[in-house]
């Protein structure tokens, strides 16, 4: 990229010695127009003629040639840092909406072709992190999975233990309070006797 701007900024630095060649020639024609034919009070001689001509053509060519570096400049610009830098923005928003698919292909053999490198290494590495990250997720859902399993064969388990110990103590109730009764009879008995 640095060689590239160089390049950029030595055709830039041109085009102010074209504009001053152009100038001068300007200055000149005009001095050949206005003085010359003045001080003879005719028209121009052939010689200065052609030079005036010559003069007029060479600024239209300064001009041109001006146009020419300008364009030159704009495209290469254009083609040699602007693309990359769009391409690689173009590339950026896939990925953003989560297409890690994506290749940056740039063949410049400059900063921007290292640039694409390591971005195509940065997506790989997402890509195989993302892959990763599923495999773990779906490894913990599952032991998630087995374990609610395992806790729910286990609830299963303690509610029928429970049960059978109410139903137990049902019957144990029933018992102790079907003993209650006869020691409250023979109590009663006893009390009879005792009175007779």
């Amino acid at each position: 990229v640095f060689f590239k701007i160089l390049t950029a900024f030595l055709v830039v630095s041109i085009i102010p010695v074209v504009v001053s060649n152009l100038l001068i020639a300007a200055s000149y024609q005009n001095f050949v127009e206005k003085y010359i034919a003045e001080v003879e009070g005719k028209q121009l001689p052939p010689e200065l003629e052609t030079t005036r001509q010559n003069l007029v053509i060479q600024s239209w060519l300064t001009i041109f040639l001006i146009v020419i570096l300008v364009v030159f400049v704009s495209v290469y610009l254009s083609r040699n840092i602007t693309l990359p830098l769009r391409e690689i923005v173009r590339k950026t928003k896939k990925i953003s909406e989560g297409d890690l698919d994506v290749k940056v292909e740039i063949e410049t053999k400059d900063e921007f072709e290292i640039l694409a490198e390591t971005f195509n290494k940065m997506v790989e590495d997402l890509k195989e992190t993302r892959t990763i990250l599923e495999i773990k997720v779906q490894a913990r859902t599952k032991e998630l999975q087995e374990l609610a399993e395992t806790q729910e064969e286990l609830v299963k388990q303690r509610t029928e233990e429970l049960r059978e110990k109410l139903i137990e103590m049902e019957r144990f109730g029933k018992l102790a309070v079907g003993r209650e009764l006869k020691m409250i009879e023979l109590k009663e008995k006893i009390k009879q006797l005792e009175r007779s």
